[in-house]
């Protein structure tokens, strides 16, 4: 399976009677709270050596995926869209491979949101309520102030909206 494919799989189980906030604050605080939840899986594993608990730290990263996918729909961008976006980004941070001086000394772009919105930005209003903005700059971050929403996808992406 792919992450395309996964996440139009996993988009049938969100919740259509959410909105577009909602959908966006369920996603964020879901991944938190999945992440918590593999990291105390892991903590099992490791500190109390719970090795039955292998099964279960897998279907945690399956919910922590679920709560991804959920917010790049939420977002209008891909999965896979994502990825790229960041396989591209620890390719510049680490042109030869992880360095700890290139990781300590690196340079992880704008010191501020002004300084992306600055960038030329073109927004689009898929419906009222909601503006999406992409940027032209090649920092490849995704930012959310004042209700608009500015992403940078690496690939053309299509919203389709709420339910």
């Amino acid at each position: 399976m792919n992450l395309t494919d996964y996440q139009e799989l996993a988009a049938r189980t969100r919740n259509p009677k959410m909105t577009h906030t909602e959908h966006l604050t369920n996603g964020g605080l879901g991944v938190a709270g999945e992440a918590g939840e593999v990291a105390n899986k892991v903590k099992k594993i490791v500190h109390h050596r719970h090795f039955n608990e292998i099964g279960a730290l897998w279907e945690e990263l399956g919910d922590v995926l679920w709560y991804l996918a959920d917010l790049c729909t939420t977002l209008g961008v891909s999965l896979d869209t994502v990825a790229q976006g960041n396989i591209a980004k620890l390719k510049r941070r680490y042109p030869d491979g992880f360095s700890a001086e290139r990781s300590i000394n690196r340079d992880d772009g704008p010191a501020s949101l002004n300084e992306v919105a600055n960038e030329h930005v073109v927004y689009h209003q898929p419906r009222e309520g909601l503006t999406i903005a992409a940027t032209t700059n090649d920092l490849g971050y995704s930012a959310l102030w004042d209700d608009t929403i500015v992403f940078k996808p690496y690939t053309p992406i299509s919203y389709k909206g709420d339910a």
